[in-house]
């Protein structure tokens, strides 16, 4: 409509324009030469263009909803989901490390722990062994007497040689024991206690005597340092009522 319009008026143009083309034509020759410009053309060429623009638009928007992911490129922001799922895993990864560590360490203190046991078996083991070795080098000493008072038994020339040969047997044997810690009890006048003595009899007391007096050794009693190794036999006297 706009474009019947504009060639309407391009047919009929009125006297007054036509006179006032006329003499610019007139008076610059340099216009003959070049091409007259066309409002009407030009109106309609931005028109057209306008519309072109717009249909460009309509196409570039229409692209960008089918295809919303080439807009942005950038991903989107982790959701706090995400976040404490990471830190988990973080924290995990972590925990799983140091308990890595803490079980070779603990193998490695166990593996310690058992050759420093064996090393101490060893050590008690020789100990034990080198006291055996001088409890029996001890004990040589006096089998090394004994023999010697069998032997003289059979060339004694009375009993009193014989029995002094094996008091000095006798002695000899506790003092081996005695440097190794082991001591004979003296019971015989002392009042009988249940912690050192078995009591095995007992029989009126007699002149002095006292009541729980031990008044007979059946066998000897012996300590071991200040603990008990071998309790005293023995006989006690009693006073009736």
């Amino acid at each position: 409509m706009i474009r019947l319009e504009m060639m309407e008026t391009m047919e009929a143009p009125s006297e007054e324009a036509a006179h006032k083309l006329n003499d610019g034509l007139a008076s610059d020759p340099r216009e003959e030469s070049s091409p007259s410009q066309d409002p009407v053309d030009d109106g309609v060429d931005e028109a057209v263009l306008s519309d072109s623009e717009a249909t460009q638009d309509g196409v570039d928007e229409k692209q960008a909803a089918d295809h919303p992911e080439e807009e942005s490129k950038e991903p989107p922001p982790p959701s706090a989901e995400q976040i404490i799922i990471a830190r988990l895993r973080t924290e995990l990864a972590d925990r799983d490390e140091k308990l890595k560590t803490y079980i070779t360490a603990y193998k490695q203190a166990m593996a310690d722990l058992d050759r420093e046991k064996e090393r101490l078996a060893r050590e008690r083991s020789k100990v034990l062994n080198r006291e055996r070795m001088e409890l029996c080098t001890a004990l040589l000493d006096v089998l090394d007497n004994l023999d010697r008072s069998r032997a003289g038994c059979q060339s004694a020339a009375s009993a009193a040689e014989l029995s002094q040969g094996l008091d000095m047997v006798s002695q000899q044997f506790l003092t081996a024991l005695q440097s190794m810690g082991v001591k004979r009890m003296v019971t015989v006048g002392e009042n009988f206690d249940h912690n050192l003595h078995e009591a095995s009899g007992m029989i009126p007391a007699q002149g002095k005597q006292r009541d729980q007096e031990v008044i007979f050794e059946e066998r000897a009693g012996y300590l071991f340092g200040e603990q008990l190794l071998r309790a005293a036999r023995v006989v006690v006297a009693t006073v009736s009522d």
